[in-house]
């Protein structure tokens, strides 16, 4: 099969792969669609600690069973189906309080273990999450990074009539911007710089969209109850502070590289009685995205800007690292749904 295989921190090819085989628990997919995000960037630069080279990289991927093992229920051939990538372990002592994202010997496809840049991958039984009828394979690349978020925001604990302001537009904070207002935050505003993101945040009908946190205040003296940093760049991180209101919460979301440090005085913290909390991918909450995508309190068709072949990759990669596009998604050819 085809596939894009990253030997090393930036060394990635196009190349034919042995076609994988389904082991006891597993099946094989039809790879239909994957999403790309600033991760596999973290990925491709070696700054993943997760990482096995040489890997075939996607982590938010969908498509149809073709193939299972020999103790999987055949009925599951032909069926769409969305993929968790998270592969904990199951017996640490994370994983048995329930919070697998931070399982003391995590594994996960796209990183540990092949993943969704590919014809086809190797999924095991209990990474399946049934598609909904009425999302297309595109929409189930979606649901990673949004079940990201739901797990973020629900570590927030977003209440009711709370005033939210999300830095940074990219497709992680207008996914995170919806996430909230479905949650049942009382406001959602975002902050991003460039135009084109802007446009489409005004697209979904948030209460307000800024291209600075400066101009985020203008229009909010009152400051905001939950501030979402979803940039991913450390030096964004004292801005983001300055909106936050006495008593408010700062959610860090956004993934910044490895060696990355933000000045911010720990008196600011203490005066105005901050709650910093830090989220890291998901937990349980594919499903939960899933039924947000498919009741259409969270739109994904505007954040997909940008379809690619598995052979334009390296193209896609590129286009992403200089901010360009919104979502990039590799499609299969011929994959409709």
């Amino acid at each position: 099969m085809r596939a894009a295989v990253v030997h090393g921190p930036r060394q990635m090819t196009i190349e034919e792969v042995p076609d994988p085989e389904p082991g006891p628990g597993e099946v094989v997919v039809a790879v239909a669609a994957n999403g790309l995000c600033g991760s596999d960037l973290h990925l491709y630069d070696g700054e993943w600690s997760l990482v096995r080279y040489p890997v075939i990289p996607g982590h938010e991927f969908a498509g149809e069973v073709m193939e299972v093992g020999a103790d999987v229920d055949r009925s599951l051939v032909g069926r769409r189906m969305a993929v968790d990538p998270s592969i904990p372990c199951g017996s640490c002592d994370h994983c048995r309080a329930g919070r697998g994202n931070l399982c003391r010997n995590l594994g996960a496809f796209g990183l540990s273990r092949p993943g969704g840049c590919a014809s086809h991958a190797t999924v095991g039984v209990d990474n399946l999450v049934p598609l909904p009828d009425s999302l297309p394979f595109e929409a189930a690349a979606v649901a990673q990074p949004l079940a990201c978020a739901v797990h973020a925001l629900r570590r927030a604990e977003v209440a009711p009539g709370e005033r939210v302001l999300v830095v940074g537009g990219g497709a992680a904070g207008l996914l995170l911007a919806q996430a909230a207002r479905a949650m049942g935050a009382g406001s959602v505003a975002v902050c991003e710089p460039i135009t084109a993101r802007r446009l489409v945040a005004a697209e979904l009908e948030l209460d307000g969209v800024f291209a600075g946190v400066d101009e985020a205040l203008a229009a909010h003296p009152e400051k905001f109850s939950l501030v979402v940093d979803a940039t991913g760049k450390a030096s964004v991180l004292p801005v983001s502070l300055t909106a936050a209101d006495v008593g408010a919460t700062l959610l860090l979301f956004g993934v910044c590289a490895q060696g990355e440090a933000a000045a911010i005085e720990p008196v600011t913290l203490y005066e105005r009685e901050l709650k910093v909390v830090a989220s890291r991918g998901l937990n349980a909450t594919h499903q939960a995205a899933l039924a947000l995508l498919a009741s259409g309190r969270v739109r994904w068709e505007p954040l997909v800007t940008d379809r690619h072949l598995l052979g334009d990759l390296p193209d896609a990669m590129g286009r992403l690292r200089r901010g360009e596009g919104i979502k990039a998604v590799t499609v299969a050819a011929g994959a409709t749904r």
